[in-house]
């Protein structure tokens, strides 16, 4: 995903340069969609949309596209004229009837979609390293604190607070004083669906 761009439908070129001229950090591109696929097939920090130019198969196809969670892939959708998005989907975009409208704190609404964007791109890369960390224990039980650290390029510290938010999750994992290592506790991850047998009836 780039995290440096936003991506526009519909707009012209003297609405595109006022885009390009507020962006909050220097590096940050406007990308011009020729068709309404483009807005999904690139994924950008903030999108703007003049609806005016949808036809109603690219409205259609957009609306059913963002209905059906894709609209968390876009940090900020910023929405432009008629027809209106459905009402269950303003929560996750913001609805201006003009461009005028939406340019009065255009530098704010880019800064503040490039903040949201960064807070998702650093949760998605904990989540990751979090779920790495558990794979490496679940496949070499036993694994130090600084093996890990090398493994994902994090802190031992950071190591620590990922297995501690791991263990939140419900995941039985147990520290090895002898080996000085972590493993699971039952040899089964509950995140990775490994079975458990159940013994009580044996």
């Amino acid at each position: 995903m780039c995290y440096h761009d936003v991506i526009t439908f519909g707009l012209g070129d003297e609405q595109n340069q006022k885009i390009a001229d507020s962006f909050p950090v220097k590096g940050c591109g406007v990308l011009i969609a020729d068709t309404c696929t483009d807005l999904i097939a690139h994924q950008c920090f903030a999108v703007i949309i003049n609806a005016i130019h949808l036809t109603n198969d690219d409205y259609e196809l957009l609306i059913s596209y963002l209905a059906e969670g894709a609209a968390g892939l876009y940090e900020t959708i910023f929405w432009i004229g008629e027809p209106q998005p459905p009402k269950k989907l303003t929560k996750v975009m913001k609805y201006y009837e003009s461009f005028e409208q939406f340019e009065v704190n255009i530098k704010y609404h880019l800064l503040d979609a490039q903040r949201r964007c960064k807070r998702s791109k650093d949760f998605s890369e904990k989540l990751a390293d979090s779920l790495r960390i558990l794979s490496e224990i679940r496949k070499k039980p036993g694994i130090k604190t600084k093996e890990l650290s090398e493994i994902i390029g994090k802190p031992t510290r950071t190591v620590q607070r990922y297995i501690g938010a791991i263990v939140a999750t419900g995941e039985w994992l147990a520290y090895d004083y002898a080996a000085k290592g972590w493993y699971l506790e039952y040899g089964k991850s509950i995140l990775f669906g490994d079975p458990f047998r159940d013994d009580t009836n044996e």
